[in-house]
């Protein structure tokens, strides 16, 4: 998969995203499917999500259909994307994701929920920055 990773810095990551979702979502092999969902997230954090796709609701709609696999790391991939998805457009996720029932839509939900708590927390744990010196009361050599 390394070739993967290079192909992203070669290729515009639109393309390499839409080829790794049709790859993901045709795929028979469980750790094909993980490793491509690992490499979406990836994509997703570092390009944001509305950069990589003109068709979002068909990305997702790939990555919600993985969430039903019995492998728990395709599972768990296929959260980490949705997460990075829900972490660049917000709410509008939900619109997306259309009609979610079951199961799906309740691992979701505690991902997110166990997400933005996380989040809280990290931004309680950091250390205020320290206000900037203005020029004024900087000293003159």
């Amino acid at each position: 998969w390394s070739a993967l990773r290079r192909a992203a810095e070669v290729y515009p990551a639109s393309k390499v995203f839409a080829m790794l979702v049709e790859v993901g979502g045709s795929t028979r092999n469980q750790r094909a499917k993980a490793e491509v969902l690992g490499e979406m997230a990836g994509l997703i954090s570092t390009c944001g999500f509305e950069q990589l796709t003109p068709t979002p609701s068909k990305a997702v709609g790939v990555m919600v259909g993985l969430l039903s696999e019995r492998d728990l790391l395709v599972r768990n991939q296929a959260l980490e994307c949705l997460e990075g998805i829900h972490a660049c457009v917000g709410q509008r996720l939900w619109k997306m994701l259309g009609r979610m029932e079951g199961k799906e839509k309740e691992l979701l939900e505690a991902r997110l929920q166990k997400s933005s708590t996380r989040s809280k927390a990290a931004e309680m744990m950091s250390p205020p920055e320290p206000p900037a010196r203005s020029a004024s009361m900087r000293k003159s050599t």
